[in-house]
């Protein structure tokens, strides 16, 4: 990544410095490599995967009751299948 912006940059910019802040942005794991979860957190289009609609049919999904609020039990039945998860987790 750093020989990629220097190619374009020439030395109109501290590369190390942008690329320093690149990686602390997108390596969460902090090991200064990144893994296929990163690589597509970072390179995935949000926009065009979190659009309104599929925003609207996730929160429907654990809004089950319709009352346009998800409570805690909502969300631990949705996630766990009803499967018993203790109320504290």
């Amino acid at each position: 990544m750093l020989k990629g912006y220097k190619e374009l940059s020439g030395d109109n910019y501290n590369e190390q410095e942008i690329v320093d802040r690149i990686m602390s942005n997108v390596d969460i794991d902090k090991i200064w490599c990144l893994n296929y979860t990163e690589f597509a957190i970072t390179t995935i289009d949000k926009h065009k995967i979190l659009t309104r609609e599929r925003l609207e049919v996730a929160f429907k999904i654990f809004d089950r009751n319709s009352n346009d609020k998800i409570s805690p039990s909502e969300l631990k039945d949705t996630l766990s299948g009803n499967e018993g998860i203790p109320k504290e987790k």
